[in-house]
Parts: structure tokens; sequence; C-alpha cells
């Protein structure tokens, strides 16, 4: 590699996702400061879990999943889904209330062989009263309600060989509902959400931090359990958002409604969405080590916690093949990564944070901190193909064009040809 190419600069790498942008703000953590001591809800119960899943790698992720559940974060995502109205969005009922999902939203093939929400469209959108600022005590309890009446529905199960999954995903069942769950969910199904390689994941970095003694553990292996940890419930409540989904009625032969104004039909991201503001990744961007001399050994190990804005340019190309596309206003060319501190991710483990800062500023206190960000193109729109994606790019740690930005400017102009960036 021509000595031409390094980055020679001594500050925060401008150009790449890499060592010390990676890192950036980022001290090694010193151990495992998590003293989370909140119930588990119910919808997460330990005995709903396979035997083969150990409860003590599975209970802290689990306090955290049932904190970020009943935060107020989701109360608007929840009352929406469950309680708000539900609008056609072409086809012969285009633009009408429907009183039911069953009249819409029927599954075809599409030419990539996915399904296809084809022109019976709908979206679910909240009712009038519940879009003034704020959150009530009604509010409130009526999406604590909501989980509650969800839990019954949901059982977890190891996804093993026979399942073709890598994270987790819900699987319908063909189990009767009770009196009680057809009072509450009348167009809904009992449902398994598989659980796949995010366990074995995590449970191998349990295991690896816990069994080896204080002496020798690193911060590296701290890291790596934080991260798993937050991954784990991050999967957990991205497909209760899909359980939210299918007990409203978005399965049973039927596609998944979009929700308020997105155009990419997938409550699993939109749950994320409303809870950090983007889909949430821990991908190392570390660069090649010839092509960056802020390149460490220790530095091309760690990850770093990010989040892309959702919908993007990345998400349109790939839920167009799989016909979850509805539609979009004008081509969408760059997506933006912003850098979530890891001191931030790990106060989300901390008693302190959610009985202190949580209980005195509400939803303020999970507003992702100001970050540093990068921006790529989308590959559609530079002659790629899926295979030689930005993003795939960015994790090869190959150069691309970002700009490095302010995550305040994020809905600012940040290139040349920002009129084709359509902001949400």
């Amino acid at each position: 590699m021509p000595e031409s190419t390094r980055q020679e600069s001594k500050g925060p790498c401008l150009e790449y996702g890499c060592s010390k942008f990676a890192s950036f703000q980022d001290p090694e953590l010193n151990g495992i400061s998590a003293d989370l001591r909140n119930q588990i809800h119910p919808i997460f119960h330990l005995n709903k879990f396979a035997d083969n899943m150990d409860c003590d790698v599975l209970e802290t992720p689990l306090r955290l999943a049932t904190r970020l559940l009943l935060s107020d974060k989701l109360v608007p995502f929840i009352n929406t889904i469950t309680g708000g109205v539900i609008v056609a969005l072409d086809g012969p009922l285009a633009g009408q209330l429907i009183d039911s999902i069953e009249k819409v939203c029927a599954y075809r093939e599409n030419e990539f062989g996915g399904v296809d929400i084809g022109s019976n469209a709908c979206a679910f959108y909240p009712k009038a009263a519940d879009c003034n600022p704020g959150i009530t005590d009604t509010q409130r309890q009526a999406a604590h309600h909501a989980i509650d009446r969800l839990e019954p529905l949901i059982d977890y199960l190891a996804a093993g060989k026979q399942l073709s999954v890598s994270a987790a995903r819900v699987l319908t069942s063909s189990g009767p509902l009770t009196k009680t769950m057809t009072s509450h969910w009348p167009d809904g199904q009992i449902m398994k959400i598989a659980i796949g390689a995010c366990y074995d994941q995590l449970s191998s970095k349990h295991y690896a931090y816990f069994e080896t003694e204080d002496l020798y553990r690193t911060s590296a292996m701290a890291e790596a359990l934080l991260m798993e940890r937050i991954m784990f419930a991050i999967v957990l409540l991205h497909e209760i958002g899909h359980a939210f989904g299918n007990a409203a009625g978005g399965g049973r032969g039927r596609a998944e409604p979009f929700y308020k104004g997105s155009f990419i039909s997938e409550l699993g991201k939109e749950l994320e969405g409303e809870l950090f503001g983007g889909s949430v990744t821990n991908s190392n961007y570390v660069h090649q080590q010839e092509m960056c001399v802020h390149q460490t050994e220790s530095s091309s190990r760690r990850r770093c916690f990010t989040v892309m804005d959702w919908p993007g340019a990345y998400y349109i190309n790939t839920y167009t093949k799989q016909g979850q596309l509805n539609y979009y206003p004008r081509p969408w060319r760059f997506d933006t990564m912003w850098r979530i501190p890891m001191a931030w991710m790990e106060k989300l483990f901390t008693t302190e944070f959610w009985d202190n800062e949580v209980a005195s500023h509400g939803v303020a206190a999970l507003e992702l901190p100001s970050t540093m960000g990068w921006t790529f193109a989308d590959d559609q729109h530079l002659g790629g193909n899926e295979r030689d994606s930005p993003l795939r790019a960015v994790r090869n740690g190959d150069p691309l064009l970002p700009k490095l930005v302010r995550r305040e400017a994020r809905r600012a102009h940040i290139h040349p040809e920002a009129d084709h960036y359509a902001p949400l």
C-alpha cells in the first residue's frame, strides 16, 4: 500500500470509521458494572425460554429488555399498534379508515421470490388524542396493559440447525387462542420467537468473562459481553415489535402493516427507531492496519455501537427485494451512521440510571447523546450491487467518501447532492 494512502493526521480520523473514530470518547471498560435488580416482565419470563438456555446468561439482558419495553419511549409505538387507527393506503379503500386488517394486506410472491404487499397495503396511525406531546398516565397504562395482554401469546424456543434464523424470528403457531386471548386479539395468533445465533454469541462472551479469574479479565472481554447483552435485548424487542403486529392481525397469510408514514413495513425496525432513533448495530468498523496510522492491534478487535438512520437507502434496497417497500418520494443516495458512546450504553445496565436519571428526566434521559457520525452513498446510485454495497465496504475497511458530521446536523445538507437526500 503506497504511503500516500495512509492517514497522517493525529486527530480523530475524518475519512474512515476506524480506530480513533470508532473508539471516540470510549475509554476502555474496567469491568462489568451491571447492577439491574428490576423484576423481569412476564413476557420475558425465564420459564418461557428453552431448557438449554442458561438463566444466568439471560437474566441481565432480560432485565434491560424489561426496562426498555416499559419505558415511555415505546408508549406511542405500542398504543399506535394496539389502539390506533388503520388506514388503507391504496386499492379500492385507499385513504379510508378500516376496522380490520383482514380487509387488506394480502400476500403474493414477487419476482425475487419473496412476498409482495401488492395493492392492498394499510398502515397503523395514532388516534388524534395520542398525537399531543408528552406521555400521560392513561397512555402509559394502556401501553403496559397491551404488553400484559400480549404475554400469553408468546413463547421462546432455540432455533437450532433446523431453522434458518440468524438472530431471532417470530414464528406463528397453530395453537388455539383462549377465550380471553380472542377477546383481546380477535385477529391474533399464538407465536414462538425462535432464538438463533444471538444467544450463542451472548453465552460464549458470558462464560469467557465469568469463567476467567479477575486478574486475567480484560477490557476487551468486558466490552464484548456488554455488546452481546445489549444486542440480545434489542433483538428480543425487535421481535416483540413484530409480535404486536401479528397480534393485531398482520399475520395468517397477511402482510405486515406499515407504521404511520413509513414506506417500509418492518415493525421490528420501527420499534428500534422509536427507541433509539434508528437501527442499532455493533459491527467492527476498524480499517486494515496498513491503511491507517491510528490502527493498533487492540483497536482492531474493538467494535462500536452505531445507529443507522431508519429508514434509509440501504434498507430501501434490501426491503425492495423482500417485497416490503410501499413507496418513497424520491431516490435516497446517502445514509448516515452515528456512533453511540460505549459509556452511555453501559449506563443502561445500572440501577442509578433508571431510578435517578430516567425517573427525573423521563424520555429525555433515553435520548442518544450528541456524537459523531459519517455518511456514505447508496450502492445503486454508485453503479454497484448489493455484494459491493458501501455498508459492506465500510465494514471491510474499504475507502468511501464520508463526511464527518455532528448528530445535531443530521437533518442539514451534508453533501453536494443533498437535495437527493430525503430526511424524515
